[in-house]
């Protein structure tokens, strides 16, 4: 497990260099220099919405070690932690993402070349960080062998549900990730396995939190 997690901070690493280079003549010193100018350029506001995410994303994974310790049974928690707290949405901060995003959520203007390049930045974004379910959907190249759902590894789904989590705790209402959930489950497209693990999570969630609230 501490393998696999390593390695897929090695490529999520590796993509990010691979992203600030990409198109831009000079090399990579040029085109850090580059994001460097741009985020001085760019909103307070979604600078901070990065760091309020992460944040919250680790206050759910900390709930659930202190709550629901089987949870993480099998998992190299030190080697999560280190994912959530330093790597997680890592591609948000590429050229590739950074000023599409801002340009969407806080740029106040919705035009054509704003939303275009948003959708660009999120199929990227969706493509480099597996805790989205996106990440596991597989469009085969074969004709006539369709879509095909994968598993997502254990870690990935601990990450995803705090990564869902996060806007319940920003909120401050941590029920809130349960009506959501049933909102969209029927348009989340999770394999039978993972969809079995994620719902049992939640189920554990809400018991321990109506244990907690009500002492059910």
């Amino acid at each position: 497990m501490e393998r696999l997690i390593g390695l897929t901070h090695s490529l999520r690493l590796e993509s990010f260099k691979w992203d600030i280079s990409e198109n831009r003549s000079g090399g990579w010193r040029q085109s850090l220099l580059y994001i460097f100018e741009r985020r001085n350029k760019m909103s307070n506001a979604y600078d901070e919405y990065l760091r309020d995410h992460k944040e919250n994303v680790a206050k759910g994974l900390y709930w659930l070690g202190a709550n629901l310790p089987d949870i993480l049974n099998g998992v190299d928690v030190v080697s999560l932690r280190d994912q959530v707290n330093q790597y997680h949405d890592l591609s948000k901060s590429t050229v590739a993402e950074y000023e599409p995003y801002d340009a969407y959520f806080y740029g106040k203007n919705k035009s054509y070349d704003v939303v275009k390049n948003f959708k660009y930045a999120w199929l990227h974004h969706i493509h480099r960080n597996p805790h989205h379910w996106q990440y596991w959907v597989l469009i085969n190249d074969e004709p006539g062998r369709g879509t095909e759902v994968l598993d997502m590894p254990y870690e990935y789904i601990i990450e995803m549900i705090c990564d869902w989590w996060s806007f319940s705790w920003k909120k401050g209402e941590l029920y809130e990730i349960f009506s959501w959930y049933d909102q969209y489950k029927a348009y989340i497209q999770l394999s039978d396995k993972t969809r079995k693990t994620v719902e049992d999570i939640l189920d554990k969630m809400r018991e321990k939190l109506d244990g907690i609230n009500y002492g059910v």
